[in-house]
């Protein structure tokens, strides 16, 4: 990708973290989480019967393995690369609706096309809270949209190594204030590199876990994961947000941040507002029935690899019982 392509998304280096490989079967064991804000954090497999999909997800988890995986540029290992390998793992900046105007995509299409995967519903609502005495906002910079779109599916996000520890640092310093009785929410803005806009607004809420590693991302970089609440989905472009400049940041204007930036409260409320504010036109929503496929089709890719470690994990069901292993 040319840095040159919008200056106002330079790529963060330190998002090119080395691979370990990871597994997954079950992030529905793994994340049950019992701690985070002060209550309980449903497990992805609470989350579907309620969520945002209509149909099962299903996910895969593995622990950490002591291998590293041989990556080229697009993320997979040169020694099993191929053209259709390339075509889905490549990243993109947008997808189809960019290439669309706002009448091409009427309401009664874009719903008909949604009602298989999404709900809509549980976005963009006008009761969304955007005044708060305490809180914490970051910017989210992703290389590309196809892990944007899992992490609205799968309610879960993982930044660098950096990152991570400074998100849950934050995270961990919200909890104390939470127990001293004062709100703290986490705000994270979500842009993708180059392309010129922000995609969504979502809520951390939960820790780090450091231990496991998610193995659908586009590329196999990405260790340890946070749970997420997704609050706004919609395009905003960067001139709406031109004004807004960052003492923390040179005082440059909030749209020249790299990933994990933190954004001071009066310019993190201003933002909500210009979040909440913004007329709904096209959304990640619009797409994703596009990156649905995408995601099929990169992990069929990943699964014709023959494997190049032996790491033993457990594998369960949707009950969280263990139905088996692959234990020799």
């Amino acid at each position: 990708m040319d840095p040159k392509a919008d200056s106002a998304f330079d790529l963060d280096e330190e998002r090119v973290a080395p691979n370990l490989s990871s597994s997954l079967q079950a992030v529905e064991a793994a994340q049950g989480f019992s701690h985070g804000r002060g209550r309980i954090i449903p497990s992805l497999s609470n989350e579907r019967q309620d969520g945002f999909f209509y149909r099962d997800n299903h996910m895969n988890l593995r622990r950490t393995a002591q291998a590293v995986h041989g990556h080229n540029h697009f993320g997979v290992n040169k020694k099993y690369s191929s053209h259709k390998t390339f075509e889905v793992s490549r990243e993109l900046v947008h997808g189809p609706r960019a290439n669309k105007s706002n009448s091409c995509l009427g309401s009664s299409t874009r719903n008909n096309n949604l009602n298989q995967f999404v709900r809509r519903d549980k976005y963009n609502k006008t009761d969304f809270q955007i005044e708060y005495e305490n809180a914490k906002f970051f910017m989210i910079k992703s290389y590309n949209e196809d892990d944007v779109h899992k992490s609205v599916k799968y309610n879960v996000w993982a930044s660098t190594p950096n990152g991570n520890k400074k998100l849950d640092a934050v995270f961990w310093d919200a909890e104390r204030l939470m127990k001293k009785g004062s709100k703290c929410p986490i705000f994270l803005f979500f842009s993708v590199n180059a392309s010129g806009q922000f995609v969504g607004l979502a809520e951390m809420i939960g820790p780090v876990d450091f231990n496991k590693n998610l193995d659908f991302w586009q590329k196999e970089t990405w260790n340890g994961f946070f749970p997420v609440k997704w609050h706004i989905i919609k395009d905003i472009p960067n001139r709406l947000f031109q004004s807004i400049r960052l003492e923390n940041n040179d005082n440059k204007a909030v749209t020249f941040s790299k990933d994990t930036q933190e954004i001071g409260l009066p310019q993190g409320l201003q933002m909500l507002h210009i979040f909440k504010g913004h007329p709904l036109g096209t959304s990640l929503l619009d797409d994703f029935g596009f990156y649905e496929q995408r995601e099929k089709s990169l992990q069929a890719t990943r699964r014709r690899r023959p494997a190049v470690m032996d790491v033993d994990f457990e594998f369960y069901d949707d009950s969280c019982g263990k139905i088996g292993s692959n234990s020799k």
